[in-house]
């Protein structure tokens, strides 16, 4: 039940990190899209539209400040970013480390990591490969997952831009 479980976060992080990345490449370089490319775009970003919306209307109300759409595919990357640190954590974590208090305080670190962009660092650091040869069998296994989960995402991105490239051709 947790391999599978640890797979299905694996292949979830894959598929919200991919079109994140996707649009934020989109939109910082002003990629001409195939309509069918254009379309999948547009559906994720409408499909984000409503929490983004309530994530940042807050700062609209107090401050009057519009946030660039492009943050909000960034916040999604953080806050994905935030979850494969957090896996990462945990698994170095030993049975005793378990609990309500380490829930309480994973959740509160997947939520601060993920406003504050902290989580963006995971696309940044090699977390997999810190303190590797102190790593038990089980928890090298899920640095790895992490690790496959970015390297798929990042196969999907150049996936979709090639088949965009050669649709328009």
């Amino acid at each position: 039940m947790k391999k599978a479980f640890e797979h299905m976060l694996w292949v979830l992080g894959a598929l919200l990190s991919a079109p994140a990345l996707i649009s934020l490449v989109q939109r910082m370089f002003d990629v001409g899209l195939v309509s069918q490319f254009a379309d999948f775009v547009a559906f994720y970003r409408e499909l984000l539209r409503p929490v983004f919306e309530t994530l940042y209307a807050p700062l609209r109300m107090l401050f009057h400040w519009s946030v660039p759409q492009w943050v909000s595919d960034l916040q999604l990357l953080a806050f994905i970013g935030a979850g494969a640190l957090m896996r990462g954590a945990m698994a170095t974590d030993t049975e005793e480390d378990k609990g309500l208090g380490a829930t309480l305080g994973y959740g509160l670190f997947l939520v601060f990591a993920g406003l504050t962009f902290f989580g963006l660092t995971a696309f940044l650091l090699p977390v997999i490969f810190l303190n590797w040869k102190r790593l038990r069998e089980d928890q090298r296994r899920q640095q790895l997952g992490v690790a496959g989960s970015m390297a798929a995402s990042l196969a999907a991105v150049i996936a979709f831009y090639v088949s965009n490239h050669l649709a328009s051709n």
